[in-house]
């Protein structure tokens, strides 16, 4: 028997023109099981054939925590258009593919990064470094840091990335993601960080391993198919759509007896499965106008904004780094088959080189321990999936602003857009 169950997030918006009432906004998350369990169609879910039509005929009840509920209905907020039947059913149909929902759980899987501001530092000091001590002319093998004998020059020869490093980098990178799930700061030296960079830009295997250990060509890839989760899902990114699909539902409610800071949820009049209906942390002050999502104490916003506090947690970039990192460290390691005799010399092989020539990619922020913190936020997201299954209504799960936010709020952009036990997207995808 398929079986229809609904996350609805609510998501603290704002005050009204007015500032005379709160704004909430709510996320539908639809997790759809089919007769069978794996594949069918959108007909075995009649709300779903046309669910604008029934998003209109809901009403809510917007409870505070040890406070005021209040009974609601929808309202249109310019400029976002009002709900259209129309546009539902241009996009879905009774035939409409539907692979049956599972959540999507990445609490186990290991988060490949590599630490911007530690790779940048280094290329940084090695080029004042070289500046400095030879402005005028190209490097000696001696000065880049690869001299035989010992004398002091550069640092180059720190990030050689031979066959018999990588194999050892290769497994202590193995060890360590399979402990923590990322690469700690506190296993930093340069040629971890370089090889790190190496191994984001790899190429994906052109080969697959069999259960006996050995390889074979990977199978004919074919085109993902989209089924109606997936093409909720991509909504995400168009505000006036989710609107117009009954995807995202805007509410109005009074300001009488709200506490500054407490948890707010939603629940529809919707008949059918008990409607999954975590609480959100919001923090309130009418002054400022601010009614917001709340963030945890360690995260890194504040009142819906980045917080760009202290040197230590982000670093401005403002070169590429990925391409510095690959040109130098190629650069070396190369450099160095030359100065050790590695490869053989000729009357052509030059004595002294220039550096790699950086390349500028605009401003950005980096921040420090990012994998570790995604790392952490899946295995979150797998605990709060979990309780939510098992205690639809009555789940202790309470979501922040960094649970229910996507896009980036160092630009000012709020996209509440997500909902509980989701996984993050790639760092600044909206």
């Amino acid at each position: 028997m398929s079986t229809q169950t609904i996350m609805w997030t609510a998501l603290p918006n704002g005050l009204t023109a007015a500032g005379d009432r709160l704004r909430l906004s709510v996320l539908v998350s639809p997790r759809l099981v089919t007769d069978n369990g794996t594949d069918g169609t959108l007909a075995q879910f009649p709300n779903f054939l046309d669910w604008p039509a029934a998003v209109a005929r809901l009403r809510f009840q917007v409870q505070f925590q040890g406070g005021p509920a209040f009974g609601v209905q929808p309202v249109v907020e310019a400029p976002y258009p009002a709900l259209d039947s129309a546009a539902w059913n241009a996009l879905f149909h009774k035939d409409t593919f539907v692979r049956s929902y599972q959540f999507d759980d990445r609490a186990g899987r290991a988060v490949r990064s590599f630490p911007t501001k530690q790779v940048l530092g280094f290329v940084r000091n090695q080029y004042k470094f070289f500046a400095v001590n030879s402005p005028a002319g190209k490097l000696s093998i001696e000065a880049l840091g690869f001299d035989p004998t010992g004398a002091r020059g550069g640092q180059l020869g720190q990030i050689v990335l031979s066959p018999q490093v990588v194999r050892q980098l290769d497994g202590r990178l193995d060890t360590l993601l399979k402990e923590y799930g990322a690469v700690p700061p506190e296993a930093s030296f340069p040629a971890m960080d370089f090889y790190q960079v190496q191994v984001m830009h790899e190429f994906l295997s052109k080969k697959v391993k069999k259960p006996d250990g050995t390889l074979e060509p990977l199978p004919p890839q074919q085109p993902t198919e989209v089924d109606f989760h997936k093409a909720v899902a991509s909504l995400g990114q168009y505000p006036s759509l989710m609107r117009a699909m009954g995807i995202a539902i805007d509410l109005q409610v009074p300001l009488d007896g709200v506490a500054p800071a407490g948890n707010v949820r939603v629940t529809p009049s919707l008949e059918g499965p008990p409607p999954m209906t975590p609480w959100t942390a919001y923090q309130f002050r009418r002054a400022d106008r601010i009614f917001l999502p709340a963030p945890t104490a360690t995260s890194d916003v504040t009142d819906g904004m980045l917080l760009l506090n202290g040197p230590d947690a982000y670093d401005m970039v403002e070169v590429d780094v990925d391409g510095a990192a690959r040109k130098l460290a190629d650069f070396a390691t190369n450099v160095s088959r030359i100065a050790f005799g590695q490869v053989k010399s000729s009357i052509d092989t030059p004595q002294n080189y220039g550096l790699p020539a950086l390349r500028s990619a605009g401003f950005s922020a980096a921040r420090a321990g990012r994998a570790l913190r995604m790392a952490g936020t899946f295995r979150a997201a797998h605990a709060h999936n979990a309780a939510v299954v098992a205690n639809p209504q009555n789940s202790r799960v309470v979501a922040h602003f960094d649970d229910v936010t996507r896009g980036s709020p160092g630009e000012g952009v709020r996209c509440p857009q997500r909902g509980v036990g989701a996984p993050v997207p790639r760092d600044g995808a909206c």
